[in-house]
């Protein structure tokens, strides 16, 4: 394939890291992917109105922003006539979103485009089991107690434990971890190379967040009070 342009990347911003159910526990994931695209909207002064796209990949999805990326959109101010559009691709979602821009700008389909990713554990969309969804909805057509009981028929109580999303593929049953140990036996990657190369990277970001290296890149999130 030959592209007629080439891509220049302008700048970048994200939040701090956060483990899960601590400071961000109330923010939510949209909130977050706003703080980081106002941030660098700020440090690059980009007009928001001269954006051809908006491009945001997510994981988990929260069930009120079932388009994330129009929801950050709107929420730090870019036109709601610019496109938003989120993608999902597992843990490469975010990848897919940045590949995604460069396409459409070195295919000329679009000049300026902003490309991300958000993700939040803190409060992942914990549903019913189905047995609980479908009589849920049943509800809404039962007239009278009698119709009520009926639908309460044939429950078990494993059927009211809630049901969390899984972690691991829904085809092969696999995780991240499962699929890591097989591409690392098919390449001959041993367990002390991976060790080795973990804890050098963890090195190294100690070492780049101590000489301040960060601070250009890393935005505040201001965080309801506790």
């Amino acid at each position: 394939m030959t592209w007629a342009r080439g891509t220049v990347v302008l700048g970048g911003c994200r939040t701090p890291f956060l483990r899960s159910e601590t400071a961000f526990a109330d923010v939510m994931g949209y909130e977050l992917g706003a703080f980081a695209v106002a941030g660098l909207l700020q440090r690059t002064g980009l007009d928001p109105a001269k954006l051809d796209r908006l491009l945001f990949g997510n994981v988990i999805q929260e069930v009120k922003t079932s388009n994330v990326a129009r929801e950050v959109g709107l929420a730090c101010g870019i036109p709601d006539d610019v496109p938003a559009v989120t993608l999902t691709a597992a843990c490469a979602s975010a990848n897919v979103a940045v590949e995604t821009a460069v396409e459409a700008i070195a295919a000329g389909a679009a000049d300026l485009v902003i490309a991300g990713g958000v993700e939040t554990l803190s409060d992942p969309p914990i549903r019913f089991r189905r047995a609980i969804r479908k009589r849920l909805l049943a509800a809404r057509r039962a007239k009278g107690i009698g119709a009520w009981l009926r639908l309460l028929r044939g429950l078990r109580p494993r059927d009211f434990a809630p049901e969390a999303p899984a972690i691991a593929e829904f085809s092969t049953g696999l995780t991240m971890g499962d699929n890591a140990e097989r591409i690392a036996k098919r390449f001959g990657i041993s367990r002390e190379a991976q060790d080795a190369f973990a804890l050098r990277s963890h090195r190294l970001a100690a070492e780049a967040a101590a000489a301040g290296r960060y601070e250009r890149q890393i935005v505040p999130v201001p965080v309801p009070a506790a």
